[in-house]
């Protein structure tokens, strides 16, 4: 009986040996793939800002106004506004 006994508490801790080198070798690998998501997360948000200021530099008006200067555009409008409260505008030409 005291055999059966050691032989049982022998193979118990050696299945929890092998449950603890699966359980490290599977947390060994999911910290790679973290890592990779984590530098896939740096790339694209670098890429995000230089797209941002892209975007910044090509819907502003200086754009526009370098735009209308090559395509010689000359005459200045003057936008009426709708109501000062909107900030909305229209071209009108009487």
């Amino acid at each position: 009986m005291k055999n059966i006994f050691k032989v049982g508490i022998w193979l118990f801790l050696g299945a929890l040996i092998i449950a603890n080198i699966a359980i490290f070798v599977s947390s060994l690998n999911l910290s790679d793939q973290t890592t990779k998501y984590e530098e896939q997360a740096n790339i694209l948000h670098t890429d995000n800002l230089s797209l941002q200021a892209k975007l910044s530099s090509l819907s502003s008006l200086k754009f526009a106004e370098d735009k209308a200067v090559a395509l010689n555009f000359t005459q200045k409008e003057t936008p009426i506004f709708l109501n000062d409260k909107l900030g909305v505008a229209f071209n009108y030409r009487p």
